[in-house]
């Protein structure tokens, strides 16, 4: 579990992350994604000297799985990073991220 606070301060990063792949154009969507498009269609970004985030447009709206995906792709930018001291165990040594990514492209659940 990662505890979210939804302040600019905390939101900034991931939504500037955001923006970045949307720029470069290494983000996309699912084209059949409902739940998605309905939060996206229902935010908005605000900006203030804390930084950047979205926002309901309104209150009834919904765009907390527009949060939780944020926040996920900020965060799983470090999922790979190994922050002990011992190396020898780790499974994705000697790979490149081309490698790793097709190994969890046929990962089966």
């Amino acid at each position: 579990m990662l505890p979210v606070k939804q302040t600019t301060p905390f939101m900034s990063p991931p939504s500037l992350f955001t923006q970045q792949l949307l720029v470069e154009n290494k983000l996309h969507f699912v084209a059949d994604d409902n739940v998605l498009e309905s939060a996206l269609l229902n935010a908005r970004t605000t900006k203030n000297d804390y930084g950047i985030k979205v926002v309901k447009d309104t209150y009834s709206n919904k765009i907390d799985n527009l949060y939780s995906l944020l926040i996920a792709m900020f965060e799983s930018q470090y999922a790979l990073k190994d922050y002990t001291n011992n190396t020898d165990n780790n499974f994705f040594s000697g790979m490149n991220q081309q490698q790793i990514d097709e190994y969890y492209k046929q990962y089966k659940f």
